[in-house]
């Protein structure tokens, strides 16, 4: 019964990650997600001290997580991404 609550649970919460944010599509809400794990949850997740952590940077606006990414302390780190790439993780990121 554990098992099939916690299933429906994950179901659940997939689904509701899966829906149309900020007037973009959910292809574009999974790849924010997908780029921020596959390039940046490896630092911010209390791993490196000064990075701020999800729950963090889930504060931020759009505009101030896309600079930092395109001209502040970030920029080295996102230099691999498109700019469209780096506007999907602030939109993932950002509550705006």
């Amino acid at each position: 019964m554990k098992k099939l609550s916690y299933r429906l649970i994950m179901a659940l919460f997939y689904i509701a990650l899966s829906h149309t944010v900020y007037g973009e599509t959910k292809e574009n809400f999974r790849s924010g997600a997908v780029l921020f794990k596959e390039n940046c949850v490896g630092c911010h997740t209390g791993i490196v001290s000064k990075a701020p952590l999800l729950k963090q940077l889930k504060t931020m606006t759009f505009e101030r997580i896309l600079n930092t990414l395109e001209e502040g302390i970030m920029r080295p780190m996102a230099e691999g991404l498109s700019h469209a790439e780096r506007e999907q993780v602030a939109k993932f990121l950002s509550d705006d």
